[in-house]
């Protein structure tokens, strides 16, 4: 499990919520003054109740809300498919997809759109409106970005089921589950719109480049074939995948994911930029395709079918397993070295060899001089363990999520230490200096290393 700035950040929203501090909103988006719908914070709050803020058990909840998406999924493989056969396959192939393990193993708030965007396509493959709305003002709280499938359920709408007599019953129920960014604009003065506006302006400004941005979609679309189909082969992913978008014309399963796919072109109209989940969710029009063809197998063969389904397996299979075994997320390019067991023995190490006295870290961090991480985890052992908390010494931002956790002294004690994160980034300068410095207040005594992460004992 991946323990960063970003998880000790929202686990700490989590227990304000626990302690009668009502969030109103979530995670902030790459737009400053705009933030995403505060639904996560108390997703996590929940376990948090439970536990004194277990992150292991915030893992444990990513993938129980991940789990669940086989509920919609099943309940519409049985309105489709006769044979148990198929939607047994189907299931599974959901189960052993990287992309969707991956997820289901990222404790951030991206990680919890999968479940109730299969609520979302369970409504459309139903003509369910209000499941519709449902599933797409939960994965908007969850997402903003996720915005963009605002516009592709109204062409949907207007396309395939003009004149439902439920929509206005599901744009309340839309309204409602959206009403905390309302709410956040008129306290803020709308603040986030402006600075949406200004991202939106900013991204589309002067030449419309259609071919950057169609290649763009392309690279995601092929992203989303590799890490569902064969991730070790990508060539061969992106032609199977083409193979399950021509079988799919054939039958209203395989169009719904032709047409999600299709529309996951609207994020990249409006923002011409890649990030590492905005393809989240479209895994789900993967696994539709996938379903739809191994039908067509069936039907001519099952032991073809079979054999399919087995490739697939394995490749994915394997995939999972040289990653997840090695407690990599390789989809997520964040400092993939801050593996949750070793931060937990290297605190457990700090107190062992403080031998029960007095002892104060420091702690080069990415953001730089934002020792959140360490703050939530040194908060939960010591307190789960009965030890007081060590003193912090180092330089710190004005503000930060943890801030008056640690108790601040920068005075000279026998035991000291520095945790040194690895993938530091922009900020590799500063943190060699963090070390020289620290080096020559004292003597260094030995260098330990936890995983990826390293201790400096003085």
């Amino acid at each position: 499990m991946l323990f960063t700035y970003d998880q000790a950040r929202d686990g700490f929203a989590a227990k304000e919520i626990l302690s009668g501090n009502l969030k109103l909103t979530g995670p902030p988006t790459d737009i400053p003054t705009l933030f995403h719908g505060p639904l996560f914070y108390y997703f996590l709050a929940f376990p948090s109740l439970f536990t004194n803020g277990d992150p292991r058990a915030f893992l444990l909840a990513m993938i129980m809300a991940n789990t669940l998406t086989l509920i919609p999924l099943s309940v519409l493989f049985f309105k489709s498919y006769k044979s148990k056969f198929v939607i047994f396959l189907s299931l599974v192939f959901f189960a052993i997809s990287f992309e969707m393990t991956s997820y289901a193993r990222w404790v951030s708030n991206p990680g919890l759109v999968i479940p109730f965007f299969a609520i979302w396509t369970f409504g459309l493959a139903t003509n369910n409106w209000p499941l519709i709305a449902l599933g797409l003002g939960l994965c908007i709280q969850s997402q903003f970005f996720m915005i963009y499938l605002l516009p592709l359920t109204a062409i949907y709408y207007f396309v395939f089921n003009p004149g439902n007599k439920r929509l206005l019953s599901s744009v309340a129920i839309l309204a409602v589950i959206l009403s905390s960014f309302f709410l956040t604009e008129l306290k803020f003065k709308f603040q986030g719109l402006i600075g949406l506006f200004k991202f939106f302006f900013t991204e589309n400004t002067g030449h419309f480049n259609l071919a950057s941005r169609l290649s763009h979609y392309f690279e995601s679309l092929a992203a989303l074939f590799t890490n569902n189909l064969i991730p070790q082969w990508p060539t061969v992913s992106i032609l199977l995948g083409v193979t399950l978008v021509i079988a799919g014309l054939r039958s209203k399963i395989g169009r719904l994911g032709i047409f999600l796919l299709a529309g996951h072109f609207l994020v990249f109209i409006v923002s011409n930029t890649m990030h590492i989940f905005i393809g989240v969710g479209m895994g789900i029009a993967i696994i539709l395709l996938l379903t739809n063809f191994i039908n067509i197998l069936v039907n001519k063969s099952k032991a073809l079918a079979l054999l399919f389904f087995l490739a697939i397996f394995f490749a994915n299979f394997r995939t999972i397993y040289q990653k997840h075994a090695i407690d990599q997320i390789s989809l997520f390019k964040v400092q993939r070295g801050m593996i949750l067991k070793n931060q937990i023995s290297l605190i457990a190490n700090t107190y062992e060899l403080s031998k029960g006295q007095k002892f104060s870290i420091n702690a080069s961090t990415n953001p730089y001089r934002y020792p959140t991480a360490w703050a939530y985890l040194y908060n939960w052992y010591s307190s789960s363990k009965k030890l007081d908390l060590p003193f912090y010494r180092g330089l710190t931002a004005y503000s930060f999520a943890g801030q008056n956790i640690f108790p601040m002294n920068n005075q000279k004690i026998d035991h000291e230490f520095l945790i040194v994160e690895p993938e530091v980034g922009a900020w590799g300068t500063l943190s060699n200096k963090v070390i020289e410095d620290e080096k020559t207040r004292h003597k260094l005594k030995e260098e330990l290393k936890f995983g990826q992460i390293t201790l400096l004992v003085f």
